[in-house]
């Protein structure tokens, strides 16, 4: 998602932008979440770099 948002819009006030930035991130997520991985992508045992074993 490469989008910009302005913190001040004239007529609107800034906890409203927010609240309205944060719904369409959230809204982002859960279409990405739907999406289906490519073929023999499995993220359950995937080691992350920096973890204690």
């Amino acid at each position: 998602m490469n989008k910009s948002f302005s913190k001040h819009l004239d007529g609107k006030k800034p906890d409203r932008m927010l609240d309205a930035v944060r719904c369409e991130g959230r809204t982002y997520v859960l279409l990405e979440r739907r999406r289906d991985l490519p073929e023999g992508t499995d993220l359950r045992h995937k080691k992350l770099s920096g973890t204690a074993s």
